[in-house]
């Protein structure tokens, strides 16, 4: 006689639950549901040969001696339920385990794809990344060049993130984070590092600052606040010229630019304004300041990267 196995076993492993079926297939996009088709075949192959198996065990048993308590499969039976029996004759358990092999072998090749592609992809955005910062190395104005590295860097980003669930590992995404946020902190510094630098000349004792006395007796006192606000005039003065063309075109990207760049200007200027804007160093303070930390806020807020 033949060898008798279980099988129940073995269907309650592969008769998965719709919620199991998707935590398998889920992430196989396209491919999910061709997964999910071969592995419902082989469950009724499986289930097929297993109500075979139990109209023939009768006479197997039979054969061994064996008659009390077995009967024969109804007809049409075509599934079997644990509570059925406790053994099964199984006949095809060898197909099966090929059919499952199969199975899993088609879920890793998709796997292999999938992997495949976000190397590509990675390879793709990798070098899009080097061609932008290679871009910005030939601009003749290096604040040109970084706005273009910023705003297309960003674009990178959001590629990037759009397939982070698919093909792309977090460290790839990181990367292009990494790289955009140099681009933007290096635009910083090239704009207002130029007028913010007079505002760090100034070198007046702590015990005169607020002392309205002690810098109306001291003309190098007076002289220092005089050039720094001079200075800073003058060099945004330039930048508001130069602003012309500065554009970028995304609503949401210009405003986290102009946001990153009214706080790192007012958090020097507002200082500096606070110590030295209402001192007597000038006869006529208007001609020095110009600008209020709030006329300054709404410069950059109305006026930068709009491209006019």
């Amino acid at each position: 006689g033949g060898s008798m196995l279980v099988l129940l076993d073995a269907l309650e492993k592969i008769k998965w639950s719709d919620t199991q079926l998707g935590e398998l297939f889920g992430g196989l996009g396209e491919e999910a549901e061709a997964a999910t088709k071969a592995h419902a075949a082989m469950v009724d192959r499986v289930e097929a040969a297993a109500a075979m198996a139990l109209t023939r065990l009768p006479n197997k048993l039979k054969s061994h001696g064996v008659t009390n308590g077995i009967h024969a499969a109804p007809t049409g039976v075509s599934a079997v339920a644990p509570s059925t029996s406790a053994a099964l004759y199984a006949i095809q358990v060898v197909e099966m385990r090929e059919m499952y092999k199969d199975a899993s072998s088609h879920i890793q090749r998709i796997e292999r794809k999938r992997q495949k592609l976000g190397e590509y992809v990675a390879e793709l955005l990798e070098s899009a990344a080097a061609h932008v910062t290679a871009s910005v190395a030939r601009c003749k104005d290096e604040r040109v060049g970084r706005i273009y590295g910023a705003v297309n860097m960003h674009v990178l980003v959001a590629a990037a993130k759009g397939r982070l669930d698919g093909e792309l590992a977090q460290a790839d995404v990181d990367e292009l984070v990494k790289l955009e946020r140099e681009h933007r902190t290096s635009l910083l510094q090239r704009i207002w590092e130029p007028p913010l630098q007079h505002l760090s000349h100034v070198h007046i004792p702590s015990s005169l600052v607020g002392s309205g006395t002690g810098i109306r007796k001291s003309r190098d006192n007076r002289h220092q606040v005089k050039d720094a606000f001079s200075g800073f005039n003058n060099e945004l003065d330039k930048i508001l010229v130069a602003k012309v063309g500065w554009k970028v075109q995304d609503d949401e990207l210009r405003g986290e630019m102009v946001e990153e760049h009214t706080s790192w200007v007012l958090r020097v200027y507002e200082a500096f304004y606070r110590n030295y804007a209402s001192l007597p160093f000038s006869r006529h303070p208007d001609k020095y300041v110009r600008f209020t930390p709030d006329g300054i806020r709404g410069i950059i807020q109305d006026q930068l990267f709009r491209g006019d």
